[in-house]
């Protein structure tokens, strides 16, 4: 059995947040500078992934948003700042994607994004 580790930084607050990539190992990393990102100083493997996963399980956009800021390591709260919503919206959401991805809980589901992620590779 293949052993899936996330790394995400400790975030205190939004403009803390450092981007994440997924490695060709399978591992996310911070990413420690804007040139590193990609093209832009964009994650681009991080959000083409989270776009292709969406896209398959049919989440809207809001809903990938919201698993990006979760594979950043941002809590409920944060998230919700983030995504311009409240804290029940954002329980919303994660209880529409645990449907669709048919998954438990958010732990559950970004094991299943990442298991996802490097299938496709």
């Amino acid at each position: 059995m293949q052993r899936l580790t996330l790394v995400t930084p400790q975030l205190d607050s939004v403009e803390a947040c450092e981007p994440v990539e997924l490695q060709e190992s399978g591992v996310f990393r911070a990413v420690k500078s804007v040139e590193e990102c990609g093209p832009e100083g964009r994650n681009w493997r991080l959000r083409e992934a989270l776009a292709a996963y969406a896209l398959e399980f049919g989440l809207s956009s809001q809903e990938q948003r919201l698993l990006e800021c979760a594979v950043q390591g941002l809590n409920d709260k944060t998230a919700a700042n983030v995504l311009r919503c409240s804290p029940n919206t954002v329980g919303t959401y994660w209880r529409r994607i645990y449907v669709k991805v048919s998954c438990f809980g958010a732990r559950d589901v970004l094991a299943h994004f990442c298991r996802v992620t490097l299938a496709s590779r």
